[in-house]
């Protein structure tokens, strides 16, 4: 397998427990970052992903911006269960 296939199912994976993590409960970057043990600029990128896809929104309280997944999103993940 070549090392291009092997990076995006490492990536499709990750977004996908992010996915999964976020139909549970709604984080910050930050929290997603350590639940993954990734940088939150990792995090960030898939969220804003996930944003255009229209499988999450990106709220903003203070400092923090929080992840929350749409029902669009939920319904993946409950698919994918």
């Amino acid at each position: 397998m070549s090392i291009e296939k092997r990076s995006l199912k490492g990536q499709i994976r990750l977004i996908l427990k992010m996915m999964q993590i976020l139909a549970e409960k709604e984080l910050n970057f930050k929290q997603i970052a350590e639940e993954l043990a990734v940088q939150e600029r990792t995090v960030s990128k898939y969220a804003e992903l996930l944003y255009d896809l229209g499988f999450a929104d990106i709220e903003i309280r203070g400092p923090n911006k929080i992840v929350k997944l749409t029902e669009k999103g939920r319904c993946i993940v409950k698919c994918l269960g």
